[in-house]
């Protein structure tokens, strides 16, 4: 199985056809069915069905299709790495995020990346802490902030700065600031159900208080939780980070909320290859030099 082959049948996969996928690359059909039935020889399996409207793929087949795409797109990487490795970085590099730290760090490192490596293309993808490290260790992606720090040791890691929950109230609410965690009870709470890191550790934060935690309302969208607050509906615990913009155009406050399990470390994650490459290097020190300012809990 060599590149070649691999690049004939993603394209014959894309395009469905023996006949365009000639056209495509180019190469004559003849060759084309003669790569391709080679490489089923080699692996021992069907990959391409032939039927009267073109060709669908097998199960093995949309396996090796999914598998090749990555392959490829990692060889591709390391070729443009190399090759620019005495003047400017360049790749792919694949960035996960949880939701509240995409909102204040996605696109501030976006265009400080096109401007300072115009040949680095960042992909943003956004999930829980425990879903992007998933993701690192299954190589969808080259690095991850989180807010839990992962126990494979195949993974690199280090803290990049520290994020605080605090309480988002609508504008003129009365409630004090610091506010304890008893005083919090008596509001009507709006918290995620399936973001359990937060969920956690606000359940935390009452049982220590002993304090019964209860919710008024669930939802698990950013920015219905948000429009919620804004609307008088509640109150809700978030990272400061997330609605720090919200907070400077005025449409909710927030309040510092009297509880040590409100502060935590915030980890940007590496796979082991990633830390290797000078793109996924770079990208790292830009994304360093937003947590320096992003994540600081003097900014109250």
């Amino acid at each position: 199985m060599d590149l070649r082959q691999l690049r004939y049948f993603l394209v014959v996969a894309e395009l469905g056809s023996f006949t365009k996928a000639a056209a495509h690359i180019p190469l004559a059909q003849s060759a084309l069915s003669r790569q391709m039935r080679l490489l089923e020889e080699e692996l021992g399996v069907k990959l391409l069905i032939r039927t009267g409207r073109g060709i669908t793929l097998t199960e093995q087949g949309v396996f090796l299709s999914e598998r090749a795409a990555s392959m490829l797109e990692q060889i591709e990487d390391t070729r443009r790495n190399l090759v620019s490795w005495y003047d400017n970085p360049a790749g792919l590099v694949r960035v996960g995020m949880p939701p509240t730290a995409t909102l204040g760090v996605a696109a501030t490192l976006l265009e400080q990346m096109k401007i300072a490596h115009e040949n680095i293309t960042v992909r943003m993808s956004e999930g829980l802490s425990a879903t992007l490290v998933e993701w690192l260790m299954a190589d969808r992606l080259d690095m991850a902030i989180v807010f839990e720090p992962p126990a494979n040791s195949s993974l690199v890691m280090e803290v990049i700065g520290k994020e605080e929950l605090c309480l988002v109230v609508p504008r003129g609410h009365k409630c004090p600031n610091p506010i304890s965690i008893e005083e919090m009870s008596k509001l009507d709470l709006i918290a995620p159900f399936n973001n359990k890191g937060i969920r956690n550790r606000m359940a935390a934060a009452f049982a220590d208080a002993g304090v019964e935690f209860e919710v008024a309302y669930e939802i698990d969208a950013l920015v219905a939780i948000k429009d919620l607050v804004r609307a008088g509906a509640g109150v809700s615990i978030l990272a400061r980070s997330s609605v720090r913009r919200d907070v400077e155009l005025g449409q909710v406050e927030t309040r510092v909320i009297a509880s040590d399990a409100m502060a935590f470390d915030v980890y940007l994650v590496f796979s082991k290859v990633a830390e290797h490459s000078r793109a996924a290097r770079a990208t790292a020190a830009g994304i360093r030099n937003i947590a320096s300012t992003l994540f600081d809990r003097s900014g109250r």
